[in-house]
């Protein structure tokens, strides 16, 4: 859509083609209906995949401020929260495809937009001789299905990937591009929950808090997250774990082990919980460890924490000695979910791989096809969670309308 609009605006008359009964659906549901739009802690280290090259070309033509101005052109304004996220400042993402389709229907009823809606693109190839895309689209007309063909000196590929295939995106455009010989990664889901074989996460499924946490691979520190964590029947949910699965899915497919150790004490340094544990201990000597506990842990997760330190929950606190609590504190400042698998595309934010950088030429010009363009969750370009796979996608969308334009300059001065 943000590709349609830009490139309208330049002057191109453009064919809009989308799956769904409606432009723009999978919008509605980033940032649990808010749309995270951007990230005001912007920078490359955000973005992995082997198209860094082409994203760092792409945001140095249109870099965050340049899609902000888009935004407020449109009429959006940024509403900055925690950790640098950017929300339009309504918080909500209705705003933000309103204002896109309305901004389309004004050019559709000028007449230099069409739009399809509830059509599947099944095919596009390159007539060499005529230098023109004919693309095979499939539609319905009441409850007859119709084929269609359209021919374009241009065109561009922006399906998204595998994620979420619910709001439209199955992977249709990573299809069309494995027919063009186009080379394509191996995928998986991204910015998506993570499983665990241990029954510990159905017991404890609906739980959730705050907390600092570690992606462990054996002993060795992978990276760190901090926000909440969320149990589920069958694994941890929640933006500390979506934060992480990234690096969770490189040891997985790896065939590392992988596990998240969630710190819960985190306000206190390990020697001043020692101290604070110990006096406890003291204090409350003639109640077992788990009483003691109570009021200092969420109580379903009690049980746990002393499961994993291999003590008796039922001992009283005072026959706990100074090696018996380090124990305890050292499971509370590191209490650990084993990870066995990522969730699946279907409930996954963005695809992990795509179109590889040696697709690409000049830009987001296809190397082997002048006039096709790919961008997106298509490639394999993917960013943290926090907003930076809309502001890549924004970026790209830009990049592509200019670049279709002085394609189209190029034509016509060849002809003249």
């Amino acid at each position: 859509m943000i590709c349609a609009v830009e490139a309208l605006r330049l002057g191109l008359k453009v064919l809009l083609i989308e799956k769904m009964e409606r432009i723009g659906k999978k919008v509605l549901a980033t940032g649990n209906g808010r749309c995270n739009l951007a990230n005001r802690n912007f920078d490359m280290t955000h973005y992995h995949g082997s198209c860094l090259p082409a994203a760092e070309v792409v945001f140095e033509e249109y870099p965050p401020e340049r899609i902000e101005d888009f935004w407020k052109g449109l009429g959006i304004l940024y509403r900055e929260e925690e950790r640098g996220r950017c929300y339009p400042r309504s918080l909500q993402a209705s705003s933000v495809i309103n204002v896109l389709r309305r901004t389309l229907s004004y050019y559709e009823q000028e007449g230099s937009l069409k739009v399809l809606t509830d059509t599947v693109v099944t095919g596009i190839r390159l007539d060499k001789k005529q230098k023109l895309y004919e693309i095979t689209c499939r539609t319905r007309e009441g409850e007859q299905a119709k084929t269609l063909q359209f021919k374009s000196s241009q065109a561009a590929l922006l399906t998204g990937g595998k994620a979420s295939p619910r709001l439209g995106s199955a992977g249709e455009g990573l299809e069309m591009a494995g027919k063009l010989k186009l080379p394509v990664t191996d995928l998986r889901p991204g910015i998506c929950r993570l499983l665990s074989p241990d029954p510990m996460t159905r017991r404890l499924s609906g739980l959730r808090f705050d907390t600092r946490a570690c992606l462990l691979s054996g002993k060795e520190r992978i990276a760190e997250a901090r926000g909440e964590l969320l149990f589920t029947d069958d694994g941890i949910s929640g933006p500390c774990a979506l934060d992480l699965s990234r690096q969770a899915g490189e040891l997985l497919k790896e065939g590392k082990p992988a596990a998240i150790a969630a710190d819960l004490a985190e306000e206190y340094p390990e020697g001043e919980l020692f101290a604070l544990m110990m006096e406890r201990c003291e204090l409350l000597k003639a109640v077992s460890l788990e009483e003691m506990l109570e009021g200092f842990l969420h109580k379903r997760i009690i049980p746990e924490v002393i499961s994993q330190t291999g003590l008796d929950r039922k001992a009283a606190a005072g026959t706990m000695d100074k090696r018996k609590t380090g124990a305890l504190c050292r499971v509370m400042k590191s209490f650990c979910v084993e990870i066995s698998a990522l969730d699946s595309f279907k409930d996954a934010q963005v695809t992990v791989g795509g179109v590889h950088q040696k697709a690409l030429g000049q830009g987001l010009e296809c190397a082997a096809y002048p006039g096709l363009y790919l961008g997106g969750e298509l490639l394999d370009l993917d960013g943290d969670c926090g907003g930076y796979n809309l502001m890549f996608a924004a970026a790209c969308g830009l990049s592509i309308a200019s670049g279709a334009a002085a394609h189209q300059l190029d034509v016509e001065g060849g002809r003249g």
